[in-house]
Order: structure tokens, then C-alpha cells, then sequence
């Protein structure tokens, strides 16, 4: 081998063994941040605006974090104060493992006062895991929000933040898993906090009236873990004893055929046991499309579609039962639109000389619109509730709660024409009316003629909003 070689054979060997070097920190490197990288992050973020509920918030919190797992990432972030004020939310543990002791001492430390600061609150608790350190979970991010109130109280245009928090969530891609827990929160406020949670894919939120309840919930977001990582499938429930609803039609045309007489419900659909299947084939759908309603056993169950095209299903009656509804006419849809969904009222009456149709619709009486995030674009949906009863939006009582699913979809050649459910049970039936919305949603859906896929999310915020108004 000549002296001129030997040196370039040093060198190839010199670069070599510098690149197995870096190969080999570089996979140390990997190996530590894995191995650093927690399978849990859990932030707390406590509303401390109420004053009456930080003993109870503080103790609950507290039990929760010693159920945690050694190596869990906890943190704890606060949010109340003045309006506006950089300060109305605040991180006061920092993310990382070891941390329960400290969340346990300093909760029981927080200041209270000042208004609930929810949006920055929730839009600071995503920013916290936005960043590259700390690490994320490997297995589960998740952000408990424990509140007293189910309004931003910076803002009357509570549509607004939830807008803007679905818009953040979805920007930031992190896959979040959001918590609501409501404590001692005011029963008027309640729904808004359902939607909230809707709008960022949450489940619905759980209430709390005593301390003990409080630290119950917080107990077991804390500890089913292995429960929750793997998703529990429901199978489609077959129903083999459809029954058929007699058809009155003065719109024209023969008679309506029968519908199959077993049908599979959908998975979300909790049909109770006490309960009967009705279909009937609506004459006014392209090709009589079946259409199925859960109601009390016995109906009866009549299907009308009356001169002008106006089609309900009615099992029961008007004033104690469940009624499918689809107004006819523009004039008349566009009241619908303006009571619930401006934005397709508005493109129902652009340029028309006569737009004071909205001028005079408005829910009567004690009548509540909740408005539902699907998460979809182009398709609405609102859930009406009524304390005092009034049945089908008039001024008619019935001496008992009433709930009202509105559903419409804006596509390209314009509106879908709103359809409605209405149900007049009793509140001991509030189950039966969870069923009857949530399966009218799912064959709205399955109706159209573009694909929707909304979350199980916007199933459970509809069970939600029923318990609610009839309880």
C-alpha cells in the first residue's frame, strides 16, 4: 500500500466512524424522548370566578390527582377574572409527571373573583399543548374543564365562541379529548355548555349539585382509562315488528305501500324497551322513501299529506305523542328558517321585495332554541324546548314539557326544506323522545342526496338537552 493511500483510507475511515457516532446519539436521542413522552396529559382548567364553589372544586381536584398514574403529565390552569385583563387565565402547574402533589396544595390556594373568562380559558388550554415540549401524550391528551357557568360572561354572542373554538380546535389538529364538568352551574346556562362541548367533539357535559357528586366525576375521567381507550361498538339494533301507519293523502296520487316490517336502527339510537317501531312510505318522497318513528306501544300512528304538499306523522296525538312534520311553501319555510337558521332564511329571501318575514318569527312564550353543532357544513340543527307545554309552537298548553327537533341542509342548489319532530310525552317518557330525535336526525341525514357523517357527539348533546328541559 503506497504512502498516498494510507491518509485516504484514514479519512474514509474517520467519516465513517463519525456517522455511526451521530447514527447512534441520534437514536439515543429518540429512545430518551420516547421513553420521556407520558401515556397520559391531563390539564385541569378550574373556573374561579364563583367564590361558593372553589372548597368544593379545590377538594375534588385534589382527590382526583392522587388517582392519577406516577407517570401521568397533570396541570392545572386557571380562568376567571376581568374582562379583557391578560391575567383572566393563568397556567399555575406546568404540565409534567410528579405534579399531583403540588395541583393538590396549589387549587386549594386559588383567588377567586372577577367574571368567567371561559373562551380564553379554553383557547389558552389549547395553546398549552401546542407546543413541542412539554410532550404530548402518546395514548391520551385530555382537558378537564371544571366550571360554574356555561356561558362566556365577556360576550352576549355565545354562538361566537363556540364558533371560534371549533375553528381553533380544528386548526390545531391535536387530537384534544375535552371534559366539561359543570358544578353548581345555573339550569339556564346548561345547554349552552352542551353546545359548547359539542363544538369542540366533547362529550356532554356532567353536572354537579354537591361535592360529593363533584368528586365522583372527577374520579372517573380520572381512572377508566384502559376502560376508554378501547371504543365500545354497538351493533345496529333489528327491529322485526314495524308497525304500519294508516295514509291519508289529498295531494294527489295513489296510496302509499307498505313499509318493510323490520328495520335496523341505528347503533346511536337507544330505543327503550317499552317502545314501538312505525313506518309508513310518505307519498311526497321520490320513490314513497319508508320513514320510522319510536313511539309509546298502542299509537295509533297516521301518516297525512294534505292539498298544499304539508306532511306530518302522527303516533299518538298532537298533544300527547311524537309528530314528524314537513311544512310546505316557501312562505311558510322560510318562517321555520327564521325562527331557527337565519343564515338559510336569509338565502331563501334574497331579493324578494316582500323579505318581512322574518320580522314577526320568534319563539312564543317560554320557548328556549338550543342551537346544536353538527360539525357539518350545511347542515343545522336545533332542539326547542317548552316548560309550560305549548305543543307544535302554538300558544296551546298541555300541561307538561315538550321538546322540538328542527333539522335543514344548506347544499350548493340551496336548502333541503326543513323538517321537524316534535314530542309531547310526558316527561316520565323523556327516554322515548331521546330515541324519536336522535333516530329523526339520523334518517335526515340518510335522506339527502350528499354524503353527511356528523359525530356520535351530536347524538349524546340531543340526550343531553332532553333530560334537560324535561326533567
Amino acid at each position: 500500500m503506497t504512502a498516498a493511500i494510507r491518509p485516504r483510507l484514514r479519512r474514509r475511515h474517520s467519516v465513517v466512524a463519525l456517522l455511526c457516532v451521530v447514527v447512534v446519539t441520534i437514536g439515543a436521542i429518540a429512545v430518551v424522548v420516547w421513553r420521556s413522552m407520558p401515556d397520559y396529559r391531563i390539564a385541569f382548567l378550574v373556573d374561579t370566578s364563583t367564590a361558593e364553589a372553589s372548597t368544593a372544586v379545590a377538594g375534588a381536584v385534589g382527590a382526583a390527582v392522587q388517582n392519577t398514574g406516577d407517570d401521568d403529565a397533570l396541570s392545572l390552569r386557571r380562568f376567571g377574572g376581568r374582562c379583557g385583563d391578560p391575567d383572566d387565565t393563568a397556567q399555575v402547574v406546568g404540565a409534567g409527571a410528579g405534579h399531583a402533589a403540588r395541583i393538590s396544595r396549589s387549587v386549594r390556594g386559588l383567588a377567586t373573583g372577577g367574571s368567567a373568562t371561559l373562551e380564553d380559558g379554553v383557547l389558552a388550554a389549547i395553546k398549552d399543548f401546542s407546543g413541542h415540549y412539554p410532550f404530548r401524550g402518546r395514548k391520551s391528551n385530555r382537558i378537564i374543564v371544571i366550571t360554574g357557568r356555561g356561558t362566556d360572561a365577556c360576550t352576549r354572542d355565545q354562538a361566537a365562541v363556540k364558533r371560534t373554538l371549533q375553528e381553533k380546535v380544528k386548526a390545531a389538529g391535536l387530537g384534544l379529548d375535552f371534559r366539561f364538568v359543570g358544578y353548581l352551574t345555573p339550569i339556564g346556562e346548561q345547554a349552552n355548555l352542551t353546545q359548547l362541548a359539542s363544538a369542540v367533539n366533547a362529550q356532554a357535559p356532567e353536572f354537579a349539585r354537591t361535592p360529593a357528586d363533584l368528586t365522583a366525576i372527577l374520579k372517573h375521567l380520572i381512572i377508566p382509562k384502559p376502560v376508554e381507550a378501547i371504543p365500545v361498538k354497538t351493533p345496529a339494533l333489528l327491529v322485526a315488528d314495524v308497525r304500519q301507519c294508516t295514509t291519508s293523502n289529498t295531494a294527489g296520487g295513489g296510496p302509499a305501500g307498505p313499509v318493510p316490517a323490520s328495520v335496523k336502527l341505528p347503533a346511536i339510537v337507544q330505543r327503550p324497551p317499552d317502545t314501538s317501531v312505525y313506518g309508513t312510505s310518505l307519498p311526497r318522497r321520490e320513490g314513497d322513501t319508508p320513514y320510522y318513528v319510536v313511539g309509546p306501544p298502542g299509537g295509533p300512528c297516521k301518516a297525512t299529506v294534505s292539498g298544499d304538499g304539508h306532511e306530518t306523522l302522527t303516533v299518538g296525538s298532537r298533544d300527547n305523542g311524537i309528530v314528524y312534520d314537513v311544512p310546505s311553501g316557501v312562505a311558510v319555510n322560510s318562517i321555520v328558517e327564521c325562527e331557527f337558521f337565519p343564515e338559510i332564511a336569509r338565502y331563501i329571501l334574497r331579493g324578494d321585495p316582500t323579505d318581512d318575514l322574518c320580522g314577526s318569527a320568534h319563539p312564543t312564550g317560554d320557548q328556549h332554541v338550543s342551537e346544536i353543532p353538527t360539525g357539518s357544513e350545511g347542515l343545522y340543527a336545533s332542539l326547542v324546548s317548552d316548560p309550560s307545554g305549548r305543543s307544535m309552537r302554538s300558544s296551546k298548553k298541555i300541561g307538561g314539557p315538550s321538546v322540538e327537533l328542527v333539522a335543514d341542509y344548506l347544499g350548493k342548489n340551496g336548502p333541503q326544506g326543513a323538517e321537524t319532530i316534535f314530542c309531547t310525552l310526558p316527561s316520565t317518557l323523556a327516554e322515548t323522545c331521546t330515541a324519536e330525535l336522535q333516530y329523526f336526525l339520523a334518517q335526515y341525514i340518510s335522506h339527502l342526496d350528499v354524503h353527511v357523517v356528523v359525530s356520535s357527539n351530536v347524538y349524546t348533546g340531543i340526550a343531553a338537552l332532553v333530560e334537560q328541559a324535561m326533567r
